[in-house]
């Protein structure tokens, strides 16, 4: 049974690159190839932009602010 996961990132050119592989910037070429084949092992793997107020939690969790409520995840 495959799975379906949705990665949501506020960095549009990234999210840009994963789903229109030519514009991937070649500097970052084996990072990506790297990214995809990690993907193809998860099964099904979307990405989407969101912007980073819809994205706050993490967001305030990579800039390490202490948080005062439980932790919630999706999956």
């Amino acid at each position: 049974m495959g799975r379906n996961f949705i990665i949501e990132s506020d960095f549009a050119y990234v999210v840009n690159w994963m789903n229109k592989h030519h514009f991937m910037p070649w500097k970052y070429h084996d990072l990506f190839i790297c990214a995809f084949r990690y993907a193809d092992l998860l099964g099904s793997v979307s990405y989407c932009h969101v912007l980073r107020e819809a994205n706050h939690m993490v967001d305030n969790l990579a800039k390490g602010v202490n948080r005062v409520s439980e932790f919630l995840a999706w999956i």
